[in-house]
């Protein structure tokens, strides 16, 4: 048997492996609320792969985060650039980068869930959190 064909079929096994372990732990907790199962996920997913509207919030959630990322690389790279030609506004720029680098992602994380939607997009707008999660992995 060729590499590439046992290599597949490793990844294969794995993958059945890991459906069964989340079919018995759906099993398990017997409640869909907390634990869907494959085989309903899967379900669910062939029902609405047809309908236009799902594929009008996937397009919408795709053109946020798109949105969000390239705000965070225009706004990474031009403070990249003043803190490179100007060495006052690296100075300035310094404590504030190593406090953000600081903060553990998970903080923003929960803040993101805890407060409500409205905060965020009115607030702030949603492409900065995803500026702000882009300047956190720097």
């Amino acid at each position: 048997m060729d590499k590439t064909k046992k290599r597949r079929i490793q990844i294969l096994a794995a993958s059945v492996f890991w459906l069964g372990v989340w079919q018995a732990a759906a099993v398990a907790i017997g409640q869909e609320v907390f634990l869907v199962s494959p085989v309903q996920a899967i379900g669910t997913l062939v029902e609405l792969l047809p309908q236009a509207e799902f594929w009008q919030r996937i397009g919408f959630s795709a053109g946020r985060i798109l949105l969000g990322f390239g705000l965070g690389v225009v706004c990474s790279a031009a403070l990249a650039v003043a803190a490179e030609i100007c060495p006052a506004a690296e100075i300035l720029i310094a404590p504030v980068l190593q406090l953000v680098k600081a903060t553990p992602v998970a903080s923003f994380i929960i803040l993101a869930l805890v407060l409500p939607a409205g905060f965020w997009w009115f607030a702030l707008g949603g492409a900065l959190i995803a500026a702000g999660v882009w300047l956190l992995r720097c």
